[in-house]
């Protein structure tokens, strides 16, 4: 961990220090702008040459499951910063047969054996470009911390990561997204259920609920931190997108479930929630109770859902931060909050309901789409 804290002080710096030089870069005009795409190219060739060292970093077999979204973070910048390249490497005084090596790396970290037997060549014509860059660092006055951290990417090139994610698992060859979703699905063999904060014998439902909500914690948490980031590193150089991408980007995530029970639940312990088409828009929530809920009725445009009885206590906040609360607080203090960034609540649903008296619900699921996007199918 202390190696992969230092790689991402690294990837931060250079990042800031990238940024800013293609800001100076496009507020500048002639002979200034000349000196300032110099600096640019020089940048961008260092920053890429740190990314591409650091990616092994973050594969380390015994550490791939914990260390996957702070992978999903170093391949993003690395893809980016090769698009950059393909797009706009002419323009920075690249020659074509750098953008061409750019292009060909892309195609093999995104596209499943996209490129055979060209990592030697790419690697060779990086190590070249690194060497140049190293040596104008000074004339261009660039940060020594910067130089510092280029010198370092130089001398490792020829050494393989140690503890590379290889060996028996065969990472290695693996495209970016591949690799993402073989070490997802192996995390999530590795899930560890809840410990059901209820008596079961007492409370029948409440260990199969805890097991489902370890679940849907890892489930979106993956889906938040790098499986969305997964779904667009093929067309990062400007490929068209397909419609199922976005589809696959939209998809619901969920919380829960919270209380008893997992009816309506559409994940289990060996496979994930289906990706669905998006819904109405939730418009309404009846919400009534006093130490109970005793009734609760989502609407969705103009269509009212099922209503449901007794359900604790539960609070819904709209996008102007202002809370609709009912229930007693002595039974609401057993799961926390659902609230991811980003994200706005577009379904709910009930795992049980108990016609027996007194009737009542008996656990809740939260369903969560991202905000940003709201992708309709044709």
């Amino acid at each position: 961990m202390n190696i992969l804290r230092k790689k991402i002080r690294g990837l931060h710096d250079n990042m800031e220090n990238y940024t800013r030089v293609w800001e100076d870069y496009k507020d500048s005009s002639g002979e200034e702008q000349m000196r300032a795409r110099d600096t640019l190219k020089t940048t961008h060739i260092a920053f890429l040459s740190v990314v591409r060292a650091a990616v092994p970093e973050f594969r380390v077999e015994r550490f791939a499951v914990p260390s996957l979204p702070l992978f999903a973070l170093a391949a993003n910048v690395h893809l980016m910063l090769l698009s950059d390249g393909i797009r706009h490497g002419i323009a920075w005084g690249y020659s074509e047969k750098n953008v061409n090596t750019m292009r060909a790396e892309f195609k093999k970290k995104t596209s499943p054996q996209g490129v055979v037997g060209q990592a030697a060549r790419i690697a060779s014509e990086q190590s070249h470009l690194l060497k140049g860059a190293i040596a104008t660092a000074i004339d261009l006055e660039m940060p020594t911390n910067m130089s510092d951290t280029w010198k370092d990417v130089y001398s490792d090139l020829a050494v393989p990561a140690s503890g590379s994610a290889g060996n028996e698992e065969g990472y290695d060859d693996l495209d970016y997204a591949t690799y993402a979703y073989k070490v997802y699905r192996k995390g999530r063999g590795q899930v560890k259920p809840y410990r059901a904060k209820l008596n079961d014998a007492d409370n029948r439902g409440s260990t199969a609920a805890a097991a489902l909500r370890a679940y849907a914690d890892y489930d979106s948490g993956m889906v938040m931190n790098m499986l969305n980031y997964a779904e667009y590193w093929p067309y990062l150089a400007g490929d068209k997108m397909p419609e199922y991408v976005l589809k696959r980007s939209d998809r619901e995530i969920f919380f829960g479930p919270y209380g008893r029970h997992t009816t309506n639940a559409t994940w289990s312990e060996s496979s994930e929630a289906p990706i669905t088409d998006r819904g109405p828009h939730i418009t309404s929530a009846y919400v009534r109770g006093w130490d109970d809920i005793d009734g609760l009725q989502m609407r969705y445009r103009d269509t009212w859902g099922h209503a449901y009885g007794r359900l604790l206590r539960v609070k819904f906040w709209n996008n102007n931060d202002k809370a609709l609360e009912c229930g007693s607080r002595k039974h609401g203090s057993y799961y926390g909050y659902a609230a991811p960034p980003g994200y706005r609540l577009t379904s709910v649903h009930i795992t049980k309901w108990e016609r027996f008296t007194p009737p009542c619900c008996e656990g809740i699921i939260l369903g969560f789409r991202p905000s940003i996007i709201e992708f309709t199918p044709n």
